[in-house]
């Protein structure tokens, strides 16, 4: 950051000259910064003075617009404010006693709306840009400038974003004669389907709609701001608008602007960017400096991801951030012309102070703040002669109500400006104080963990950095190499050397183009298998004496080295198994999560344990490994599932043989290689490739292989646990099975529900990676009261997903598996009976495997689509009259393994902790993706046996408990606890 040359010492000086004469102007004022004799003022003053209270109102305003029925308002004000009603005003008595179904409810109900609307009016200038223009002309009647931004949903579908960029041209006409135009624009809104992952096709079509705007405003004269959201899309944002204004049509023009964040850490270097950009395109430009307005989501979204946290974690911080960013705009503002958003008053003198010492004049910059906050804040600098704009959005209740809710923090913020000085009422000394950045604040801190002694889920890769991107394209286009014929041919290993011996080869191919030929993989016969248990068996008396501390050694080896071949491991499983990136990506990350986890428990779990307290005995608890492992594992998760059985089985001192499914050997047999390298006896594990109905059924009965691991279908689930019931010639123990046999998973959507939200999480849950999950959602049940609307928003979404390539990072949903996954699929969705909605298909599928995403609504509960498991990606939905119902038809069926719900009701999420019985139950979020560690997976019912996988008790399985008792009294004499 280039800073500009000032004498600090004037600057100061100055800032707190300017600053103590504006404070003292503000204070003076008759009216405070939110009208106490205003309903809303007395909600916002209740708010900051009663923290309950506030979280309570902010839900409750969050859930308001989307309930439909004055019965559901009253039972969510009740739910809300009940727990905080001993500290309410009577003024805030919102039918808390009432029957939510009698007729003083409806009344109830309806003031309940009133007030909020009212509420939120004080933050929207209006419904519709019609409604909005007279409160547009009287903020410029008072010399303000505005700048006009539509709120809307999360768009979810392409239909929703095509509305919006159309709602913006309609804006753009409206305004055009009435007022100077000056909107914002969120490029979110405008492509429904953008993602980091997919960064080219995002910049590729945000380009083309965004043009349409930036060519009308150019037209009419009007001004474009484009806003800066979320830290995943600023590069996008910023290559899209650097590189639209380069074209020759809008290289000249000046009437476009950008906006930068404070609070974010990249800022500075992001400003250096957009100065270097400005020069060389030879127009200037305008910035907003802003501080940012996701800071806790940026926060928590960081740290559940494991990544860095992107913002300054104090607010100090950003304020300096702020300053330094204001001194470079300004000594550049013949090119970067400043826009100073803030409510700050030090901020905002700041900006002046540097500005006068640079000698530059009140049109060189401005000041922006937001509609109905801080207006007496606004008076003092529009009476000084600076420009100041407000940001004045439009939209109804529903739509603007995330944005409401964000200003309702803003103004209630424990360090806010505006709660600090005029509520709180502290100095102008504290207020005004210079802000410094803490040299000890990198959004690091939390990361830097030893992960053999402290488990942290490892992050997945951000796909917002290029060069993530590129990791994942270079490893691809090597592994595309093989078209030319230079593929592997895989063997199998027994004792740390390749078979070579195979009966027969079968060729591994890509599901995405069924002619793509990855390798040859040979197959195992039953005399292999025999040869692998008599190695194994020597090699377990071994191993199973090994210092746990060694075994575990293996395990974190193995994960470093999963990591150093990261994106080659992603890009396999993309073209063998036809994931698309991010969740390949998750497979990876998956894996190493399980060798550490386990490692680390493993450390703990073989610790011996003394369970006598008195002198005399002792008696010693600990484990033992069984002795000889099967493990079969599936395709759809073909890193990590293998690498988590194997690697539990190994580390509790097993031997182990691995058999993939025939779709991923590629995959399996590079991960059992890592295992190898990483310092895994030669005899204690072996890597069998064959066909389930021989090799794996012979691995199954054979009388020597003490434990059985299988992931799958329920019915080889149910035969394998039958089998190995049964006692053979030669079998000194009882098999122990560990099966995860798959579901039929449901999600419930509330009548409160976030619909946003609850789209995105049904989308992602029944569509992520084809619907080829067994947590994967294939049963819909939405409340009747918003059943057509959210089925409305669903409907179109689903028909903007794009099936194509898994190695396309724009594309929605990659192939499925294979031939016979392909007619089971298209055969159900044919045999339905019933209309489907349907997703599309992308024009580059050449010869690969593809089922576009499918949606049946309306669909009778005692369907076979809702009975039936299809592993594909089908879903079908069912209205329901209570959210009650939705609970007991979820439970209705065979499997228990994942579920979800969508609510905002507190009284209804802990119904469904109580009555939803499933392994594992996601509440407000996609009922996919369990981390290891914070989510540990598996179900119950026909779902599986066995302890979760990724939790204190799956190793346990793997051993056997033991107890030494021994009596340590020898004539009269034990030797006591405290001797030494």
């Amino acid at each position: 950051m280039v800073r500009v040359q000032l004498d600090e010492t004037l600057l100061e000086d100055r800032i707190q000259e300017l600053g103590r004469e504006c404070f003292e102007e503000i204070r003076g004022q008759k009216l405070s910064l939110m009208d106490p004799k205003a309903y809303t003022g007395k909600l916002m003053n209740w708010a900051m003075e009663d923290p309950d209270f506030r979280v309570a109102l902010f839900r409750f305003v969050d859930v308001l617009p989307g309930l439909t029925d004055s019965a559901s308002v009253i039972r969510h004000a009740q739910a809300y404010f009940k727990p905080v009603a001993g500290r309410l005003p009577g003024l805030l008595q919102w039918g808390l006693d009432l029957d939510p179904e009698s007729l003083r409810a409806k009344a109830a109900a309806a003031l309940i709306r009133r007030q909020i609307s009212s509420l939120g009016q004080q933050f929207i200038v209006g419904g519709t840009p019609a409604e909005a223009i007279r409160r547009l002309k009287k903020i410029h009647a008072k010399g303000m400038c505005t700048t006009v931004d539509l709120l809307g949903e999360a768009c979810v579908s392409e239909l929703e974003s095509e509305v919006y960029l159309d709602r913006y041209l309609e804006l753009l006409e409206a305004l055009d004669g009435e007022l100077p135009v000056n909107i914002s624009v969120k490029l979110s809104a405008l492509y429904s389907r953008s993602k980091p992952v997919g960064f080219d096709e995002s910049v590729a079509v945000l380009k083309k709609r965004l043009r349409k705007i930036y060519s009308r405003a150019k037209e009419i004269g009007a001004f474009v701001y484009v806003d800066m959201e979320d830290t995943t899309k600023i590069d996008i944002t910023l290559e899209v608008v650097q590189s639209l204004l380069m074209e020759d049509e809008f290289r000249g023009w000046a009437d476009a602007g950008i906006v930068l964040q404070a609070y974010l850490r990249r800022t500075k270097v992001d400003a250096e960017r957009i100065l270097s950009w400005v020069e060389a395109r030879g127009t200037p430009i305008s910035v907003r400096l802003v501080k940012g307005a996701y800071w806790d989501t940026e926060t928590i979204l960081a740290r559940l991801a494991s990544w860095p946290i992107p913002v300054w974690q104090k607010k100090p911080e950003s304020d300096r951030t702020y300053e330094d960013i204001s001194r470079f705009l300004l000594s550049h503002a013949d090119v970067l012309r400043p826009a100073f958003a803030s409510h700050n008053l030090r901020s905002l003198v700041h900006s002046i102070a540097v500005a006068e010492q640079l000698e530059l004049s009140l049109e060189a910059y401005e000041f922006q703040t937001l509609y109905g906050m801080a207006d007496p804040i606004k008076s003092v600098f529009v009476k000084r002669g600076v420009t100041v704009r407000e940001y004045a959005p439009i939209g109804d209740m529903l739509t603007g109500m995330a944005y409401l809710v964000r200003r309702l923090l803003e103004n209630t913020a424990n360090e806010g400006f505006i709660r600090s000085g005029f509520l709180e009422g502290e100095s102008a000394e504290q207020l005004l104080a210079k802000p410094e950045l803490d040299s000890s604040d990198t959004g690091r801190e939390y990361l830097e963990v030893n992960p053999k002694e402290e488990f942290l889920n490892v992050p997945l890769l951000d796909f917002s950095i290029g060069s993530n991107r590129d990791g994942i394209r270079e490893a691809l286009g090597q592994l595309r190499q093989r078209r030319e014929g230079d593929f592997p041919r895989i063997l199998p290993f027994i004792n740390g050397k390749p078979v070579k011996d195979c009966p027969h080869f079968i060729a591994s191919d890509s599901p995405e183009e069924t002619g793509f030929t990855l390798g040859t993989v040979g197959m195992v016969g039953p005399e292999h298998l025999e040869q692998a248990v008599e190695v194994l068996k020597g090699g377990f008396a071994k191993w199973r004496e090994t210092n746990p501390a060694l075994r575990a050694r293996v395990l974190f080896k193995a994960a470093d080295l999963i990591e150093v071949s990261r994106s080659e491991l992603v890009a396999l499983i993309i073209l063998e198994c036809g994931k698309p990136w991010i969740e390949a990506d998750a497979d990876v990350a998956e894996a190493i999560d399980f060798c550490r986890y386990y490692g680390k428990n493993a450390l703990d779990l073989f610790k011996s344990e003394n369970l006598c307290a008195y002198d005399g005995e002792e008696d010693h608890h600990f484990y033992e490994a069984r002795g000889i492992c099967g493990i079969i594992s599936p395709w759809n998760f073909p890193l990590a599932i293998p690498c988590g059985m194997f690697s539990a089985a190994l580390v509790t001192g097993n031997a182990v043989i691995l058999k993939p499914a025939e779709q991923s050997t590629l995959v399996a047999s590079r991960l059992f290689q890592i295992f190898l390298e990483a310092g895994m006896p030669a005899d204690v594990g072996a890597f069998l490739p064959g066909e389930g109905e021989t090799i794996g059924r012979s691995i199954v009965q054979h009388p020597e292989i003490d434990t059985l691991v299988f992931t799958g279908s329920k019915a080889v689930g149910m035969d394998i646990i039958r089998e190995a019931a049964v006692l053979r010639k030669g079998q000194t123990h009882v098999k122990r099975v560990i099966a995860e046999m798959g579901g039929k998973n449901a999600i419930v959507v509330d009548d409160g529900a976030d619909l946003d939200q609850a789209v995105k999480g049904v989308l992602y849950s029944a569509f992520g990676y084809a619907g080829q999950k067994c947590s994967a959602c294939s049963r819909l049940y939405v409340h009747t009261s918003i059943h057509d609307r959210f089925i409305e928003r669903l409907t179109t979404a689903v028909q903007s997903l794009v099936a194509g390539r898994a190695s396309d990072p724009s594309v929605d949903l990659g192939p499925v598996i294979d031939d016979d996954a392909m007619k089971r699929i298209n055969g159900a969705i044919a045999s339905a009976g019933l209309e489907a909605v349907m997703g599309r298909l992308s024009a580059d599928r050449e010869a690969g495997r593809y089922i576009p995403a499918t949606l049946f609504v309306e669909v009778d509960p005692d369907h076979k689509l809702l009975q039936e498991e299809l592993f594909g990606p089908v879903l079908a939905a069912v209205r329901v009259d209570s959210f009650e119902e939705g609970i007991r038809l979820a439970n209705a069926h065979e499997y228990g393994l994942t579920g979800g719900v969508f609510s905002r009701h507190p009284g209804h999420l802990q119904y469904a902790a109580r009555h939803f019985r499933v392994g594992n139950l996601y509440l407000n979020r996609s009922c996919t993706g369990a981390l290891v560690g914070r989510q540990p997976f598996g179900g119950f019912k026909h779902s599986g046996v066995g302890s979760k996988a990724g939790g204190p008790d799956y190793l346990k399985q793997f051993v056997l408990p033991r107890i030494v008792c021994e009596n340590t009294l020898r004539q009269g004499f034990a030797p006591m606890e405290h001797d030494s």
